[in-house]
């Protein structure tokens, strides 16, 4: 039997999607990606990341993303996600980039039309 020693591995991985609403420009679309890498490139927790345009969700524009934090230690590593995650609130906020959220659109056809 393998066993996994978890105090011996070098960073914490974090893996994470942020989806973006469908009414989002193809140019704010490429710009969300790419604050996304600059926001995890230049923390100081970082020892390396990834940000992709990956899927076109029900209801968002999927953007697959990994982090990998130099801290180990629990609460370090929980403060650098937090500080990580208000990076890239305001930075979307500044650019007028929205988060989806779950949505669905309800088409009601008058009694008269129905079939």
């Amino acid at each position: 039997t393998d066993i996994d020693n978890f105090a011996a591995r070098p960073t914490r991985r974090t893996t994470f999607t942020i989806g973006v609403t469908y009414n989002t420009p193809y140019e704010k679309l490429q710009l969300a990606v790419q604050i996304l890498r600059e926001v995890m490139e230049t923390h100081e927790s970082t020892d390396s990341y990834r940000a992709f345009f990956n899927s076109y969700g029900d209801f968002s524009l999927n953007i697959f993303c990994q982090h990998f934090c130099k801290y180990l230690e629990y609460d370090p590593y929980l403060g650098a996600l937090e500080e990580i995650n208000f990076e890239i609130k305001r930075r979307f906020d500044e650019e007028d980039i929205e988060f989806a959220f779950p949505t669905q659109t309800l088409y009601v056809i008058p009694e008269n039309q129905a079939n």
